[in-house]
């Protein structure tokens, strides 16, 4: 073999193993950069699942949120309507106390203004359990009072009347004071709780 051909396969030689260096250098660069773009690709995956999931969580928890505070708000009402049927039937009850009952209460109250020239004014249902009987027998008991002759219809209980105060003891104002007191103190234990 001549000198020149053996000049040029080692020269083909080399443009050989210098085109597969090159070769081999670009594919290297392209799985670089490939496995480069697949962990970018895989980290935006990554971060947009992540980004949905906490959102998903959030709007879940905010679902659940709400319907805890309906189902409070429905427990709550419900409680209301069970408070509100007990306070009615409680003035229905003592509206319809008998006569007894009425004279034992209307005694106890009117002991308070003994000796004050006080007004007694009596709600319906009240009047229609007393006899004359009765009237005249408060009449001797509390010789300060003066009984007015019309009532407050439709109601049980009586007002007494001592320097221009209305002093109320009919029997559905009692039952609201007794109502608005008892929902200060459910009111009172729900924030405790919380």
């Amino acid at each position: 073999m001549s000198e020149y051909t053996q000049l040029e396969r080692s020269v083909i030689e080399q443009a050989h193993q210098r085109g597969e260096s090159a070769v081999e250098r670009a594919r290297q660069r392209l799985v670089t950069e490939y496995e480069d773009q697949l962990q970018e690709h895989k980290e935006q995956l990554t971060q947009k699942y992540q980004s949905k999931r906490s959102t998903l969580r959030n709007e879940l928890e905010q679902e659940i949120q709400q319907l805890q505070n309906k189902r409070s708000v429905l427990a709550l009402e419900a409680k209301q309507n069970v408070l509100t049927e007990l306070y009615e039937a409680a003035v229905q009850r003592m509206n319809h106390w008998d006569r007894e009952e009425q004279l034992t209460f209307l005694y106890k109250v009117l002991e308070k203004y003994r000796g004050n020239d006080f007004s007694l004014k009596f709600g319906e249902f009240t009047q229609q359990h007393l006899t004359e009987g009765d009237i005249q027998a408060l009449k001797e008991q509390f010789p300060e009072m003066t009984l007015v002759n019309e009532t407050f219809a439709r109601q049980g209980g009586f007002v007494v009347s001592l320097d221009r105060i209305d002093y109320n003891y009919l029997y559905s104002r009692l039952v609201e004071l007794s109502k608005e007191d008892m929902n200060l103190k459910i009111v009172q234990r729900i924030f405790e709780k919380e």
